[in-house]
């Protein structure tokens, strides 16, 4: 009677893990063909998928770098270029400047930063350095020797440091200002001649 009731309690449960294992069977959707993954292995494809993902976001990593490495550079290109003054000079004539005087060369200066004039510089903004002609040209770098005008526009008085001597004259004028925590710089060249005598009037 003992095998006969073991016998049965060993086909009931042989018939309930087989009915569970057809009710798994249904709950669990079988690997779709058209979605591209190999039947009976879904996960494996899923994780091969993003291996490839997340090597192509490495790939965009690396250019991303590369990118803002440029971008860099350009910035760095375009805060010099912001920070470029351009002067422009224009001697005013004067007859009475000749050999053996001290009448001083007054030069109009223009002084403009991206196209725009630069107002409220003072007269330490300015440096002259004198090239050629004998004796030099000097500039004394204080409100004696520089009026400022509206505009961007200078004007700057260039001195002999005894008398003139008769011949040309050239040497280097340069402009600098702070400008977005830099030292924004432009520098022009300056030619004058002295004659050997007083013009005629």
């Amino acid at each position: 009677m003992k095998h006969h009731r073991t016998l049965a309690v060993a086909c009931l449960l042989a018939f309930g893990l087989a009915a569970a294992d057809q009710a798994a069977a249904k709950k669990t959707p079988s690997p779709d063909p058209s979605s591209g993954y190999p039947n009976g292995r879904p996960w494996e494809a899923v994780d091969a998928d993003f291996q490839i993902v997340f090597a192509r976001i490495d790939a965009v990593k690396k250019d991303t770098v590369v990118i803002l490495q440029r971008l860099d550079v350009i910035e760095d290109d375009l805060a010099a270029l912001s920070n470029t003054l351009t002067v422009q000079v224009s001697v005013v004539p004067n007859v009475n400047r000749a050999g053996a005087t001290n009448v001083p060369v007054v030069l109009n200066v223009l002084v403009s930063q991206n196209g725009a004039g630069v107002t409220g510089l003072q007269p330490g903004a300015f440096a002259f350095t004198s090239a050629f002609g004998s004796g030099g040209a000097t500039y004394c770098g204080n409100s004696s020797c520089m009026v400022a005008g509206p505009g961007g526009v200078y004007q700057l008085r260039l001195d002999s440091p005894t008398l003139w001597s008769a011949g040309q004259y050239a040497g280097s004028l340069t402009a600098s200002m702070q400008s977005g925590g830099r030292l924004a710089q432009g520098t022009t060249l300056v030619t004058f001649n002295v004659p050997a005598t007083v013009a005629p009037n």
